[in-house]
């Protein structure tokens, strides 16, 4: 239920999970083994696992419930990947 709990955000923000860029990172993470879900878990969250209820009760850093967010921003501002 990954998908289903993402926010966009910033330049992905009006087509959301519909924007090009968006379509690409769901096919590929839909590709992706476990192990490799969860690294990628890890690198955007900080931990591996999935909350025991699913992605709806994610919590951020803070300790608060947060959607997963996606957010694009435009070339001008970062070229590169961050989380």
């Amino acid at each position: 239920n990954w998908m289903e709990h993402t926010e966009y955000t910033g330049e992905y923000d009006r087509k959301g999970a519909h924007h090009e860029v968006c379509v690409w990172f769901w096919e590929v993470v839909s590709e992706y083994d476990q192990e490799m879900r969860a690294r990628l878990l890890q690198f955007v969250t900080g931990t591996s696992g999935v909350p025991a209820n699913g992605f709806s009760s994610l919590q951020g850093s803070d300790g608060n419930i947060r959607k997963f967010t996606i957010q694009g921003v435009g070339l001008d501002t970062c070229v590169y990947p961050r989380s």
